[in-house]
């Protein structure tokens, strides 16, 4: 067989385009130079259309697929790219996305670069750069505020675009669930494990083993922040700050500064604006906004509205309901090695105020408060909780693997939702996840415990546990 050295595809394509162009230069030349230095008879231009139209075409698609498949590790790579500038995913980011961990690599740098214990009791002791990480920098962002090294870190990364917190319609999910092709949803028989989790503290969940690559519902505001009324309230705050949307939060704390910087900038998704419109969000009760900063105040709205107000307020909200955006992102928590997928839901809060404290559905004038609080809990709770079951269903389907789901249903205890709105909130996950292959914690933080009270119902079998592996 001829030996046409490193250059030999580039010779073969030169000669086959001067040969099949029947050009009279490639005689003359073919027969000087290059037929003298190959050592090829007169019979050269048989020899050329022999590889031109038999062997290169061989060689040709070998070269392709080599070809393809660095063109395809450059747009991996674009892909990516492309991620991490924007909240709100095509299809085909999303699948890709949720298919495995996607984590910035200036993020992980930062991440790497704290010191201290990763564990909640010392968080405070946690330095970057020999800096603290936070300050009580406050709302609205003013770059004359004192900052911190880490904090001036990610308020660039935000600038320059970095969007790391996603969101996702019903209308997206359920697109994509039914494109799906490989029979995961295709019948209502239970492949999902579950699970009564009792006494497990959302501190330092990165320990448990189950944790990894998992699915675990932070309970915030629907701004994906944390805080006990309408106000904003900093990272630096949420240590003071015991229930289990602050805790589970600050397990993966560069993240949650990753969220406090977007807000500041005002680039951070609002799951539930276009649900309530303009008109609501800027209601004015008082002194106070019906919304504001994340914090659905539906106590307050109680005694302030009118009943023609209140109604109009439910009909809004059950009529847009699928206006909802659900908020997610993939975090790596302190331990620097765990990553997971975080889900931030939110309940409309329903806290004493003005005095009346105590629990309203225990109270005399329960029906009445129930005719306006129920209504709204349930269209946003119910509608919150069928969408996490529907994204955990399209990462078990675009994955290809079982992970953990771990639920704390939000606006229980000091927010009091009813516990039939949680239980009704449960009873729609259930049936989104019953027939995938999963493993579904409900972690019990409420009276009643609605998460084990909606498995008993359906006669799903469920195993009680007091502690993870």
């Amino acid at each position: 067989m001829l030996k046409f050295g490193k250059n030999k595809i580039a010779l073969l394509l030169a000669a086959a385009q001067v040969l099949c162009a029947n050009n009279s230069f490639a005689d003359q030349n073919l027969n000087s130079k290059t037929v003298k230095n190959l050592s090829i008879n007169k019979n050269i231009q048989n020899i050329f259309y022999n590889y031109c139209w038999n062997i290169l075409p061989t060689i040709s698609l070998l070269k392709f697929s080599w070809f393809y498949k660095n063109i395809k590790s450059k747009v991996s790579v674009i892909s990516e790219d492309e991620i991490n500038k924007k909240d709100n995913l095509s299809d085909e980011l999303l699948k890709k996305y949720l298919k495995s961990p996607v984590i910035p690599e200036d993020v992980k740098k930062i991440v790497s670069n704290v010191k201290g214990s990763p564990y909640m009791e010392n968080i405070g002791k946690a330095t970057y750069k020999d800096n603290a990480l936070s300050s009580d920098r406050n709302y609205p962002y003013d770059e004359r505020e004192t900052t911190t090294k880490l904090e001036k870190e990610l308020d660039k990364l935000i600038d320059n675009g970095l969007s790391h917190l996603k969101y996702t319609t019903e209308e997206q999910l359920d697109r994509l669930i039914k494109s799906a092709k490989n029979g995961l949803e295709s019948d209502k028989k239970v492949r999902a494990r579950f699970y009564d989790a009792k006494g497990v503290d959302a501190s330092d969940f990165f320990k448990y083993k189950s944790a990894e690559n998992s699915m675990a519902v932070v309970c915030s505001q629907y701004n994906a922040l944390e805080s006990c009324d309408d106000y904003f309230s900093p990272v630096n705050w949420w240590p003071y700050d015991r229930t289990q949307g602050p805790i589970l939060s600050l397990s993966a704390l560069v993240f949650a500064k990753l969220r406090e910087s977007s807000y500041l900038k005002g680039k951070l998704n609002d799951a539930i604006d276009d649900v309530l419109g303009e008109k609501w969000i800027n209601k004015q009760l008082d002194n106070h906004k019906l919304y504001s900063h994340g914090y659905f105040n539906l106590r307050r709205a109680y005694h302030i509205l009118d009943d023609n107000e209140k109604k109009e307020l439910i009909n809004r909200i059950e009529k847009n309901i699928n206006k909802f955006k659900l908020n997610f992102q993939w975090v790596l928590c302190n331990d620097k090695k765990t990553p997971m997928i975080q889900i931030f839901a939110a309940a409309p809060s329903i806290q004493p105020v003005f005095g009346d404290g105590g629990i309203w559905y225990k109270s005399e004038d329960a029906d009445k408060k129930g005719n306006f609080y129920n209504p709204i809990c349930e269209a946003i709770q119910v509608h919150q909780m069928k969408m996490i079951g529907k994204l955990a269903k399209l990462r078990r389907i675009v994955s290809g693997k079982s992970f953990a789901l771990h639920l704390w249903l939000p606006g229980g205890r000091s927010f009091q939702n009813h516990p039939s709105v949680l239980k009704k909130a449960a009873e729609a996950l259930i049936d989104e996840v019953r027939d995938v292959d999963i493993d579904v914690y409900f972690h019990n933080r409420t009276g009643g415990n609605p998460g084990r009270q909606a498995l008993e119902e359906k006669g799903i079998y469920f195993e009680s546990i007091n502690d993870l592996k």
